[in-house]
């Protein structure tokens, strides 16, 4: 009992936040929260990177590490996004978590608040009962609500999904999308996010949700603190449906 629960506590300090929801992207605010998806003259480039590693030893052997990368592009009518991540944990030489990720999102900005998007995304995570998964989707999204303190994007859209399955199982849907990111700046230095997004097809229906306290440690290094649920509706069999992760993490803008 005490091995599983320090391998728990170790993989939800190392685990990425995912989101972007890494599927919603609405968490990479270095692009300037207040202009974004809304047009104007501007030709931005930013980054994020995470990094972390921990190990331990004694009567547990245990190591970990995450790395995440995600780049941006806003220019006057079109915004993109890319995202790289990878974690791997080990607890006596046994691999007891590994997954790599990589995504690309681009917005045609129109209007005041209006975009819209096409998303492409890869996943391979044996450990949730997928082999690889690959998603595309194309929609409409919308800036419902804007002040000086609060933000909430929504979208909607449609697309496909082929995933290939631990037990051998294949399977190509087609799927449906919404998504929404919501953000509360409540001090110059703190922020509060909830981002959800949920994908359902005719074999599977996936849902993610991220909720994110974020503090600015010193320049552009922050402090995040994160609690992710991520459920898929059917899952081979010995594989839990639903996951759950809490995170602190480190994060450095560029």
């Amino acid at each position: 009992m005490k091995s599983a629960l320090r391998g728990a506590l170790i993989a939800s300090l190392l685990l990425p936040a995912p989101s972007i929801a890494d599927s919603v992207w609405g968490d990479f605010d270095a692009l300037s929260d207040t202009e974004v998806p809304e047009g104007g003259e501007k030709d931005i480039f930013a980054g994020r990177l995470t990094l972390g590693y921990l190990a331990s030893s004694g009567n547990t052997d245990t190591s970990s590490f995450n790395g995440k990368l995600v780049m941006g592009w806003d220019l006057e009518k079109w915004r993109h996004a890319t995202m790289f991540s990878g974690i791997r944990s080990e607890e006596n030489n046994v691999t007891t978590a590994e997954n790599y990720q990589a995504g690309y999102k681009a917005d045609r900005k129109f209007g005041e608040k209006n975009y819209l998007f096409a998303t492409l995304a890869w996943e391979q995570d044996e450990f949730s009962g997928f082999e690889k998964r690959t998603t595309e989707a194309v929609g409409y999204g919308r800036r419902v609500l804007e002040t000086d303190s609060q933000l909430l994007d929504l979208e909607i859209g449609a697309g496909a999904r082929q995933s290939e399955l631990t037990d051998g199982t294949e399977r190509d849907e087609t799927i449906g999308r919404v998504a929404g990111n919501y953000k509360w700046t409540f001090t110059e230095t703190s922020d509060f996010g909830q981002q959800l997004m949920v994908e359902s097809g005719s074999e599977n229906t996936y849902t993610e949700s991220v909720t994110q306290l974020s503090v600015k440690v010193m320049g552009n290094l922050d402090l995040a603190v994160s609690y992710t649920v991520k459920r898929n509706s059917s899952v081979p069999l010995g594989n839990e449906k639903m996951d759950t992760y809490t995170t602190v993490s480190v994060q450095y803008d560029f």
